[in-house]
This record gives C-alpha cells, structure tokens and sequence, in this order.
C-alpha cells in the first residue's frame, strides 16, 4: 500500500463483509463487464451496493460509449486502489533494464472514472490528494438533494467539513448502525434489545461484538449520555470515559469483518454492525434478527468521488451522466429496494415524495431506516488531527487497560 492509512480508519475498512452474500449482489452483470483499458469509462464499485438492474439500464441508455463496471468486496480495496493510481513509476535500478522487456518499470494505470468511498474515507482521500472535486453545483439533482447529503461532502482540503467547499463526493446509498442477535436459550423467552442502553446490561457481560472502530464504540457511549458522536470535548468528561469503560467490559470482541459468523456460531449474543452487512445476512439467515433502536443511529453514506487524473471532458460526462442517473427516483426506488440501502433521495423526504412501493418497504423492512428515526440519526463528522488523537488515546487506554 501506498501512503498510510490512520489507525483510526484500518478499523473502518470492512464495512461491507459478508459471507458471500455483498458481493453476490453484483456479480452476475459485473461478470460480464471486466474492466478494460480502452474503455471510455470505467468504474470502480463496491459490491452489492449497486443492483444489476442499475448497470444495465445506464449502460443500455450509453450504448454509443464503452463502459466497463468493475466492483471490490471492501472499502478498503477502493481506498487503496485510489491510493495505487497516485504513486510514481517505479525507477529502473540498472541501465540494463531498458535492454530486458521483462524487466521494465510498470506504468501506473489510468484510474477509474469515478469509485465507490465510504464517507469516513473522504477525508483521508481530500489530504492525500487522491481525488478532485466534482463539477455538480449547476446539476438540478445536485440541488434536489437533502441538505444533510450536501452539507457531507462540502470540504475543503483539509477534508473537513465546509459550507462554501468543494463537492468532493456525491452520496447514494445510506446505511444505519444497527443491532444483529439470534435468539435462544441463554436469553430470557421472547427476549428481544430495543435500545442501546441495552448493551450494558449485566446478562450480556462479554456477550457482544462491537466495530473495531474508535468513533463508532465510544460514540455509543456519548449517544447514550446525550452527547454528539462529534463532540470530542465530551471525551474528557469522567461520565463519558466511565461510561466507555463499561461498555468495553461488555464486549468480547471488536469485529468489523466476521462479527455475524461470531453470531451464527453462538460466540456471542448480540452484535453491531452496518445495516448493509446485517440485512444481507438475514436474508441467508432467518435466525439471525436485527433492529435500529428508535431513539436514532450512526449513519454513514457510499459516495460516488472522482481520482485525481487529467481532465477528460467526455469521460466527466459520462461521469456526471451516471451520477445524476443514480438520483433519478425510478433507480433510487430500484437502489433502494435492492441493495440493502437506501437512497439518500428518500431518507428525509416528504411523504408525497416517496414512491409508492417504499412506505410498504419500510413498514416490512425498518432496517432501512424510516424517517423519525433518520432524524435523530448522526453522521460521523471529519474532526480535526488533534480531535481525532483524543478519540484514539481513549480507545488504546480503555482496550490496554
């Protein structure tokens, strides 16, 4: 890998696992378009969070161009695939390489045209000048969109959130923290978590998993005392960092990658984890229940964001075509019932806004998060390097303690 990765975003990178299921989603049209170097556009998905259905309809609509689809299983693939596209030619260490055909310095790849990113990424991409902005500030479906899903990819270049910055991404698929858990005889009959204040109950001692993530598990602690998830100023009050310390004697172990097999095995009793990863696991497991507690969530978005590469005006197009495509409200209907997200055309709409088929979607499957809860739902903002320190110095204190 290129240019380090902060500790704090490693334990980030496996949003998307599982089982085989994610990548399943997208792999029987995604089977048929292996990337190609001649393409007039390609881009790089992550699997599962875009229906074949999708694909197909834009690239039945762009049959004059060459499209190439390609998806990785994890976040973290893409992060460092943007990473790869950014580094010098390797140099030749002997003048006699230029005489061995074999032995020539490989050139770096033309990047992709647009790539899947976590929002929790987006910073680190903006710092390490992996991406440029994208150019969707005259676009009507730019300005259609909530002003939450703006105002989350506003940066400037430091990557922190700005009200007059660049759009360095373009959000179109939302997921929720959710809680996983299977039923059985070592939990009282009928007993089901309703809330998060539940995962400090005394029954579930070394019981759960939680993501290997610091401002995922502690956020949980300032969220139960009423704090934001983005006030680092709450880490050093004692009630937050008791609180937390609680919590982690609750746990048995931080899991972001296998914590459903964990599940499954009965290694624990419960779980959190993204909604993405737990519905797709549901519909392989009916033992395995799931639930986002009403008093709100974590919420984190699958972006659309542009690698830093020479202007190429038909390829931006295109681009932009496929952007504005995806919030379009017939294929946001279509992402949203079928990738395990939901578009962010829907999340705050009014009611006279949503599709017919949503509102049955959302009373059969709330894992998708409805509205309300939407509402007193959170985004984990960017914070500054020392902000960021402070989460970390209490999470390595708490673990080693």
């Amino acid at each position: 890998m290129g240019t380090a990765i902060a500790p704090a975003e490693t334990h980030m990178k496996r949003r998307t696992l599982l089982l085989g299921a994610a990548s399943a989603a997208a792999g029987s049209f995604l089977s048929a378009c292996r990337p190609r170097t001649g393409a007039d556009w390609r881009t790089k998905i992550l699997a599962g969070s875009v229906p074949d259905q999708v694909l197909r309809k834009f690239s039945q609509a762009h049959r004059e161009s060459q499209l190439a689809f390609s998806s990785e299983p994890q976040i973290l693939d893409l992060f460092e695939q943007l990473q790869n596209w950014q580094q010098p030619p390797q140099p030749q260490t002997s003048p006699w390489q230029r005489l061995l055909p074999w032995r020539q310095a490989a050139g770096i790849p033309t990047p992709a045209a647009l790539v899947t990113l976590g929002d929790y990424w987006l910073q680190s991409a903006i710092e390490q000048a992996l991406i440029q902005p994208l150019a969707l500030a005259d676009s009507t479906s730019w300005q259609r969109l909530p002003p939450r899903w703006q105002q989350l990819v506003k940066r400037n270049s430091q990557g922190l959130l700005a009200e007059t910055g660049a759009i360095w991404g373009a959000p179109y698929r939302i997921q929720s923290l959710a809680i996983a858990y299977r039923p059985g005889p070592f939990l009282a009959p009928n007993w089901q978590p309703m809330h998060w204040s539940d995962l400090w109950l005394p029954e579930l001692s070394r019981r759960i998993a939680l993501p290997d993530h610091p401002r995922v598990a502690i956020g949980l602690a300032q969220t139960i005392l009423g704090h934001s998830i983005n006030d680092s100023d709450s880490l050093a009050r004692p009630e937050v960092r008791e609180q937390f310390k609680a919590l982690h004697r609750q746990v048995k172990v931080y899991d972001s990658q296998t914590y459903l097999k964990a599940l499954l095995n009965d290694d624990i009793w419960l779980a959190v984890g993204w909604s993405g990863d737990i519905l797709a696991a549901t519909a392989r497991y009916p033992s395995i229940r799931a639930l986002i507690p009403p008093e709100g969530t974590l919420l984190a978005a699958d972006i659309w964001v542009q690698p830093k590469q020479q202007a190429d005006t038909e390829a931006e197009k295109l681009s932009r075509d496929w952007i504005e495509f995806c919030w379009q409200r017939p294929v946001a209907t279509q992402l949203s019932l079928s990738s395990h997200g939901i578009s962010p055309v829907f999340v705050e709409a009014a009611d006279a806004d949503v599709p017919p088929l949503l509102p049955d979607l959302l009373v059969n499957q709330p894992m998708l998060l409805n509205p309300d809860i939407a509402q007193r739902s959170e985004l984990i903002q960017p914070l500054p390097a020392a902000a960021q320190a402070a989460y970390w110095q209490l999470w390595q204190q708490t673990r080693q303690a």
